[in-house]
């Protein structure tokens, strides 16, 4: 291939990569000491759940979508996760009532080894539920060192389904292998349980919290739950364990949480067990109606005739059962590694005594990446991509018009052109 030809091809994929990131701006929230920085120099492009489907299912580095690395040795997980669940508004056209609905917060760090860093091609976050999968791929520069100790990246997916257990799983990448993708030191996960959909502002008897767990080889299970509108007025909580070898019938663990109210600042109440065995487990939380006197108390409805009364008891989340993995003395300290044996333990559900939550499920639209616009990141994304292609569209014609013969355009494999594109 000629001089001009092999120009011309670089070219083409040069302007190709600068419609992409205008065309996909990056969403992804970065905090530097707990206050968010603008992400445009660190972010350079994001890959919705239809790109990157492909390479999740099969982990094979061919199947990475666009101009992502495919090459490079395997980079060391994350250093940590955590999930924050989202109260997302939507407003119902059937019965015109404005809904809160369940989304996600999903917050990590980077490597703790600078050598990874320097390996660092971005990160991939993937959340799993029985009827529903979604990833995103994210290309970022290289973080400075300044920023590792203090830097923490954030995520929002806008709305999840009802009632429904996931998945949380966060990657560095390069990736590993597919034999190895869910191995300790490759992959950091969570487990959500999200709520169901409830009217905003009435029947708080209806509310039930999203529950995210993680667990820890050295037998600790942290747990977190989003706390309810403010104006509910519930605070205080049960979280009950359940295990397996005690029997399903009966809480091998109960605990009270009396916590405060809802606020942007502390969105959650959390707490953890520790010292457990190697078993299977279940949790479930449940507000507790603190105020209940004759005709008035916190957890109450209005009936088909929209006549307001008290439940018997407020609602409740109840997790997957899941398998604890101990492998590590509790006295090992704050060094240990979590458990990623997430698997559900099939057969098991059908004895447990399920207390129903009486909620309406909504049909959702598709998943949405983030309800928060960064205007910014967009808006300057664009502006150099329309400018970058400009200068391009302009050197593409000048080196047209300099050659004989326009035969690197049938040169140019079907091949070379998807590998540009998304």
């Amino acid at each position: 291939m000629h001089l001009t030809s092999r120009l011309l091809v670089a070219i083409l994929v040069c302007w190709m990569d600068f419609l992409d990131s205008a065309v996909h701006p990056c969403l992804l929230k970065i905090f530097e000491d707990g206050k968010e920085i603008n992400n445009f120099e660190l972010c350079e492009m994001e890959y919705t759940t239809k790109e990157c489907t492909p390479f999740i299912t099969s982990f094979e580095r061919s199947a990475i979508p666009g101009n992502y690395p495919k090459d490079g040795w395997p980079v060391q997980r994350p250093s940590s996760i955590n999930l924050i669940g989202l109260n997302t508004p939507f407003f119902s056209t059937e019965d015109n009532r404005n809904y809160s609905t369940p989304g996600v917060t999903i917050q990590w760090e980077p490597p703790l080894a600078d050598a990874a860093n320097r390996d660092l091609d971005g990160f991939l976050f993937t959340w799993k539920g029985a009827n529903k999968t979604g990833c995103r791929l994210f290309k970022t520069t290289l973080f400075p060192s300044k920023f590792l100790s203090n830097l923490t990246l954030s995520y929002d997916i806008a709305r999840l389904l009802d009632q429904s257990h996931y998945v949380v799983s966060v990657y560095s990448m390069p990736p590993p292998r597919p034999d190895e993708k869910d191995k300790d030191r490759y992959v950091q996960s969570m487990r959500l349980t999200t709520f169901g959909s409830f009217v905003v502002g009435t029947d708080p008897a209806l509310w039930a919290p999203s529950v995210s767990v993680k667990t820890w080889n050295n037998g600790t299970i942290d747990i977190k739950f989003t706390l309810p509108p403010p104006e509910f007025n519930l605070t205080m909580f049960e979280i009950m364990m359940f295990k397996k070898s005690e029997g399903w019938s009966k809480a091998y663990k109960t605990v009270e949480y009396n916590g405060k109210v809802f606020s942007l600042a502390a969105p959650e109440g959390s707490l953890k067990f520790t010292n457990l065995p190697s078993d299977c487990y279940q949790i479930v939380v449940s507000p507790i109606d603190s105020y209940r006197h004759e005709k008035h108390c916190l957890c109450w409805k209005h009936d088909q005739a929209n006549t307001r009364f008290c439940e018997a008891s407020c609602a409740r989340t109840r997790t997957e059962i899941f398998y604890l993995n101990v492998t590590k003395s509790h006295k090992a300290g704050p060094d240990y590694e979590e458990n990623s044996y997430y698997e559900m333990m099939p057969g098991y559900d059908d004895d447990i005594e399920v207390t129903s939550m009486t909620s309406t499920t909504y049909e959702l639209a598709e998943l949405l990446p983030s309800t928060i616009q960064r205007t910014d990141s967009a808006l300057i994304g664009g502006l150099v991509g329309g400018f970058a292609s400009a200068c391009l569209f302009s050197l593409l014609i000048i080196v047209c018009l300099a050659m004989k013969k326009p035969e690197s355009l049938s040169n140019l494999s079907d091949a070379d052109s998807d590998e540009s594109q998304l």
